[in-house]
């Protein structure tokens, strides 16, 4: 971001696995288990990594629900913000300005 003169703002990607609400709790904690063992192995992690993943194995539902609800909070104000809409129309220099502006607040 800072090649487009937003120096303090960070943009991270995330990858998770979810469910169908009112999933039962054991069901969501042995698929946070699962994956949690399928990631740490050395041959699946080095594929993971050269791919660009860096599985961190360590969020359970819990913890990965929360950053769904921090996520969903955090940008919708910017989706918002800058009238983007789901049919991918909306404008890139109007997100850009407003990220700018959030960045200039926060620093």
């Amino acid at each position: 971001m800072i090649e487009l003169g937003l120096a303090g703002f960070e943009i991270r990607e995330w990858n998770g696995v979810v469910a169908p609400a009112r999933t039962p709790r054991e069901i969501l904690a042995r698929m946070s288990e699962e994956i949690a063992h399928a990631t740490s192995g050395s041959e699946i992690r080095a594929k993971l990594v050269a791919h660009g993943v860096a599985p961190s194995g360590k969020s359970g539902p819990e913890e990965f629900g929360r950053l769904i609800r921090a996520e969903l909070e955090r940008w919708g104000a910017v989706v918002r913000a800058a009238g983007l809409r789901a049919d991918g129309y909306g404008t890139w220099p109007a997100v850009l300005s407003l990220l700018s502006g959030l960045c200039e607040r926060a620093s």
